[in-house]
């Protein structure tokens, strides 16, 4: 028996609100803060934006080692605004990750404030670990978390956006470094996890950047993975 198109719309909701919901800390959100928390994952970023729209990301993955991690690649995400929710500043939310044969939509999301490309990157990513290591991305997740609560490096930085000079953050965390499990995890014990935020950028997202970096070469470090998400264009429907 199929489904009908409510009822599949109500699972998808369900699933993504779950997957969602075992990143996140409890929210924290309040005007002034600057924990890492309350800039990544609970900042209003979307409040702003009107609806129907659309942020663009330009994604990219190298990897240094093929056979083992696969080739890289480049392709977009989509964060798509559909509509306001009636009587809230949320909007109802769809997120196209990828295009083509590796495209895959999540949502409808509704209500929603914070930006959840950053969430569904990482969600992303720990699936990837997942392939490569043993280990559950419920842990990886929880040392996350553990991270952004504990150990996050925050910085006051200035960046070009769009040919001018804006104020945002740059935050910054390991959070496998010194883990118990660290020798399971192999090269992944090192990875590094860096965003940039600012209000002036639409949606609030500039950059995530995951990587894990080669420490045994001489010199620069290379990273074995890198993948990195950044803001490409924010496009209100109507209007080119």
């Amino acid at each position: 028996m199929s489904l009908m198109p409510k009822t599949r719309a109500k699972i998808a909701r369900t699933v993504l609100a779950a997957l969602l919901g075992a990143l996140v800390c409890q929210p924290s959100f309040a005007a002034g803060t600057k924990d890492a928390q309350s800039l990544i994952f609970d900042a209003p970023y979307l409040e702003k934006l009107a609806a129907p729209s659309k942020l663009v990301y330009s994604f990219e993955l190298k990897t240094s080692d093929k056979e083992s991690f696969g080739p890289g690649f480049t392709d977009e995400m989509t964060l798509n605004i559909t509509r306001q929710t009636e009587g809230s500043t949320g909007k109802d939310v769809v997120f196209d990750m990828f295009t083509g044969d590796r495209g895959r939509s999540h949502g409808p999301l509704l209500d929603t404030r914070n930006n959840i490309a950053i969430m569904m990157l990482m969600e992303w990513d720990l699936g990837r670990m997942k392939r490569h290591i043993k280990g559950e991305p419920a842990y990886f997740r929880n040392r996350v978390r553990q991270a952004f609560r504990d150990k996050a490096k925050i910085e006051e930085i200035t960046f070009n956006f769009e040919g001018r000079e804006v104020a945002g953050y740059k935050l910054t965390i390991q959070p496998y470094l010194g883990d118990p499990q660290a020798a399971a995890m192999e090269i992944f014990h090192a990875k590094i996890y860096e965003y940039v935020v600012s209000d002036a950028v639409p949606g609030g997202l500039y950059e995530a950047r995951i990587y894990v970096p080669n420490t045994a070469v001489a010199g620069p470090a290379q990273p074995f993975i890198d993948e990195r998400m950044t803001f490409a264009r924010y496009q209100e429907e109507g209007k080119k």
